[in-house]
């Protein structure tokens, strides 16, 4: 908990009166000194952005009561600050009683169904008990604001279509800042909000809602006092709850590939009256709100107002439209609150003269940084309005409604044109100073404040489905944990994940991540899948060292702090099987971590290798594939040499994958650290061994479940490099719980068209109800589709479908699914694992073999299948886990799945070394 109070002994509140929030130097409670360095960090990356605002440059030294002429750039800021930094709902919220007691016919059926969604929301966003254990919030975000367009013609195209001037946005560009909220009720907060040296501070003392800037005096809104939109953003789902509590559903649509229910909230006519003047008419005011039909949460908050101008010759109309994408929910002491999102806002000035009609698009991208409820010591002294506010009518005109009239760039001279009122054009006048009065220098932190910028992160996946996957995880976990993050892609993978992805949009609203890539040196038309992958990694090997050389030596990689300052790599993550980007760590002297995808299993028989070869154990003197091995510590018990990894079975020690594996103990050795997905719990007895070759090991999994505890979105994030087929879903919502198997052989594997037909017919004469993922290349040729017997196409019509690829996190999520016949790709078993899905093993190369006797024999949560594809094996597998054993699999599954979601949990062995590896990060960071 936050305590703002110097005296320590007094509950009462502060001392002192304060009419801005409260500094840092006031936090006091040794529990939280971490707050004090994330706002010193905040201002310090803000300072970083703050772009040409820094007047230490010019030829005067401004002081902070100094003035200076604001035009071009900085006109643009005080737009952007006007317009999107503090924007205010329509009219005050009070609380509700979402309670549904009322008798059905007491309301419309629109309103009924509102307050039922209403009901689902709260539930969704933590319930009704942990909304009212609130009575205060803090909330600390990064944002990044653009004016993407601004038009202006005669009627914007109305009127032949002609376009006296148009300005858009260049890619990439925008300024960037932070902010600071405080809250104790929808009526009472608090914020401060700065962006590339310009500030504004704005809040509500319960009887009046007020803004203040440089370059305009303090001044109040018409009419009663109103929460702030930020607030509503995701970070009060309480007060969200109340203000569409009198709303009504007016339909369903689609935001984002989320199906959602549309509630529409209007604002009083009282309400609208008490914000006009006798200049300017608020005429309409709307809310729509899209709550997700899948999660409750919402997902987009969109509101609409209209202005109007009045004017004895011609009236002038301001309608402002903006639209808030919702997104990145986690968890806060229960209670679902919105880490990100992105607002659009459109301004439209028309008037019955079409020459003064102008459009101006803006965009903000936010993050929240921190969150914490019930401050200690918060007072009603921290929401007092200034001492300067101005609260007479013609400074009213041009302050209310969010600015808009004097935001608007003020094309102010058409404005006055057409205005005879002496007082109207006095207000108007005053407010068109925005671009020519005064800016304040702001103070930002010291030298040393500056020295704390977050560490750049390079992060350099093996380009394969798996540690792609993977590896994009790790990179967003390190990225909400305050880091830069920079992840090197392939060209051939980021083409295949723009393609199917979302990763552009995902990642544009992440202010620390960027995306760059690198050539693996083959041509664009050249095979990578399948069994074409060793000639990719034998051309990385080969062609890409020296151009990840140059690339880290040049600005490439550099992370772009403000538009002229760019920050190099300080830190390299990379996979271990990339063995050269050790070889140019150490020559650039970056610190770098190695990571490992593949099982820890499979991990530690690579570095047993060399004992293997001594020993005599390997090559295979016989062709015997169930002699127990002996040169693994730790699993004499139960490792045979069919389930050493595939390429053991050649017996030729100058195979290219035993000259690489061979040497895994000692590459991995050289790095700081080696991260593994996997959770001690579930690996223990293997990870005690490794330590004996790498003594410091980051076990961190299962990374997709550790990232959803981070980021509860509402749908989760895809890396796929093919196309997800979501009809499945649909499919499995209409079965029973745990009576579907799910079927799917991963990215790779490989089967000919008679192992296709034995394993189908295994499913089908099983009875079970089956999901089937056929990725289009795993089968040789394309005559096999024309070959399928005819008794197996009606068996998967009454009990199967069939997709080429799956979203397989919420397949495994899914409560239809009782079973999982996979690949033992890794991270197929640790999400398996991780939702209590029993396995059939069917493995396919590398580190599978392994994994499927680790599920068999050390775990004992699935039949292990290698070497064998027969009709009638498959048949009684299926009957085995589904029905004959299901209670002994599900049992030992769903006690695995208990210790995989507990190593997660704060203070969990999973959370805590991961919060090692940030703070190593950090460290070694500092010295590069």
């Amino acid at each position: 908990m936050r305590t703002l109070c110097p005296n320590l002994d007094n509950e009462d509140g502060l001392e002192t009166v304060l009419e801005v929030p409260i500094p840092e130097e006031m936090f006091v409670n040794s529990s939280h000194k971490n707050h004090v360095k994330s706002w010193q960090n905040m201002k310090s990356w803000i300072k970083s952005h703050s772009g040409n605002n820094n007047h230490h440059h010019d030829n005067y030294y401004y002081k902070s009561s100094a003035v200076s002429v604001i035009g071009g750039r900085n006109a643009e800021i005080q737009l952007l600050l006007g317009v999107v930094a503090a924007p205010l709902i329509p009219h005050p919220i009070k609380c509700n009683n979402h309670s549904l007691n009322k008798k059905i016919n007491d309301h419309p059926i629109e309103a009924s169904m509102a307050k039922y969604i209403v009901q689902q929301y709260i539930a969704a966003a933590g319930g009704e008990h942990a909304l009212n254990s609130i009575n205060s919030m803090y909330a600390m975000g990064k944002v990044k604001m653009m004016a993407s367009e601004f038009i202006e013609g005669d009627g914007l195209g109305l009127n032949n279509g002609k376009v006296m001037k148009i300005k858009t946005a260049k890619n990439g560009t925008g300024e960037m800042g932070g902010f600071v909220l405080w809250q104790k009720r929808p009526d009472l907060w608090s914020i401060e909000l700065v962006v590339s040296g310009c500030k504004i501070s704005a809040g509500s003392d319960g009887k009046v809602s007020w803004r203040q800037t440089p370059w305009h005096h303090s001044h109040a809104s018409r009419g009663p006092a109103r929460p702030l939109r930020r607030s509503l953003q995701g970070l009060d789902p309480r007060s969200t709850a109340d203000m569409f509590s009198d709303s009504i559903c007016i339909g369903e649509k689609p935001v984002h590939g989320e199906d959602c229910f549309v509630l529409k909230f209007e604002a009083e006519p009282s309400s609208l009256k008490a914000r006009s003047s006798s200049n300017v008419e608020i005429m309409r005011h709307t809310v729509w709100g899209y709550f997700s039909q899948r999660t409750g949460l919402l997902v987009q908050l969109e509101d609409s107002h209209l202005l109007r101008l009045k004017s004895p010759k011609d009236d002038v109309f301001w309608e402002t439209t903006m639209e808030s994408l919702i997104q990145e929910y986690r968890t806060i002491d229960g209670v679902n609150i919105a880490h990100a999102g992105k607002t659009c806002v459109s301004l439209f000035r028309f008037g019955e003269n079409s020459e003064g009609h102008t459009r101006t698009r803006m965009e903000e991208v936010w993050t929240i940084e921190e969150v914490d409820f019930n401050i200690k010591g918060l007072s009603l002294d921290c929401f007092l309005p200034p001492s300067d506010l101005k609260k007479d009518d013609d400074q009213e005109i041009i302050s209310d409604d969010d600015d808009i009239n004097k935001n608007s760039r003020l094309e102010s001279k058409n404005i006055i044109h057409h205005v005879n009122n002496p007082r109207f054009i006095t207000a108007i006048k005053g407010a068109a100073k925005i671009i020519t009065i005064i800016e304040t220098l702001q103070h930002w932190p010291t030298m040393d404040e500056q020295e704390s910028l977050p560490p750049h992160v390079l992060i350099f996946p093996l380009p394969l489905q798996g540690p792609v996957n993977s590896m994009f995880k790790l990179a967003e976990l390190l990225c909400f944990s305050g880091l830069h993050i920079t992840i090197l892609l392939t060209e051939n993978i980021h083409n295949r994940l723009v393609l199917h992805t979302d990763i552009t949009s995902r990642f544009d609203q992440c202010l620390g991540f960027q995306i760059k890539t690198i050539s693996d040196g083959l041509p664009d038309d050249h095979p990578r899948d399948g069994g074409k992958f060793m000639e990719v990694f034998d051309s990385l090997r080969t062609k890409t060292k020296t151009l990840f050389k140059d690339m880290l030596t040049s600005d490439l990689l550099c992370f772009d702090l403000n538009g002229k300052e760019r920050r190099r790599v300080s830190c390299i993550i990379a996979d271990g099987v990339l063995g050269f980007t050790c070889d140019v760590a150490d020559e650039i002297s970056v610190p770098i971590f190695c990571v490992r995808t593949i099982s820890p299993c499979c991990l530690w028989i690579f570095f047993c290798l060399p004992k293997l070869i001594e020993s005599g154990e390997y090559p295979f003197k016989d062709d015997n594939l169930d002699e127990p091995i002996k040169s693994v510590p730790g699993t004499e018990t139960f490792l045979r040499r069919r389930d050493l990894p595939s390429f053991c079975r050649s017996g030729d020690l100058t195979d290219s994958n035993i000259q690489l594996f061979k040497t895994e103990g000692q590459e991995n050795s050289r790095a700081h650290g080696l991260i593994l997905n996997t959770f001690e719990e579930l690996d223990e007895p293997v990870l005690n061994q490794m330590r004996t070759i790498c003594p410091n090991l980051y076990p961190i999994g299962p990374l997709h479940a550790h990232l959803k505890k981070k980021q509860t979105t509402l749908r989760p994030s895809s890396n796929s490099l093919w196309a997800e087929d979501r009809t499945c879903i649909d499919w499995l919502n209409d079965q029973l719980p745990n009576s579907v198997i799910y079927v799917s052989f991963g990215s790779i594997a490989a089967m000919t068209n008679d192992q296709l037909i034995e394993f189908w017919y295994g499913l089908v004469n099983s009875g079970q109800k089956f999901l089937w993922v056929i990725r289009p290349d795993s089968i040789a040729g394309e005559e096999w589709r024309s070959k399928i017997p005819v008794d197996l196409v009606v068996g998967t019509k009454e009990r199967g479908y069939t997709v080429e690829w799956a979203p397989q996190e919420e397949v495994l999520a899914h409560p239809a699914v009782g079973g999982f016949w996979t690949h033992c790709g890794w991270n197929s078993i640790l999400e398996s694992v991780y939702e209590g899905k029993p396995m059939i093993c069917w493995p396919y190369f590398l580190d599978q073999q392994v994994n499927s006797r680790f599920v068999e024999k050390v775990w004992g949560i699935g039949l292990d299948m290698k070497d064998t594809c027969d009709r009638e094996i498959v048949e009684k597998m299926v009957k085995d886990l589904m029905v004959l054993r299901k209670e002994e699999f599900l049992g030992r599954a769903n006690h695995m799945s208990k210790l995989a979601k507990n190593c997660l949990r704060e203070g969990g062995s999973s959370y805590s070394n991961f919060d090692r590896l940030v703070k190593d990060i950090k460290s070694l960071s500092d010295k590069v």
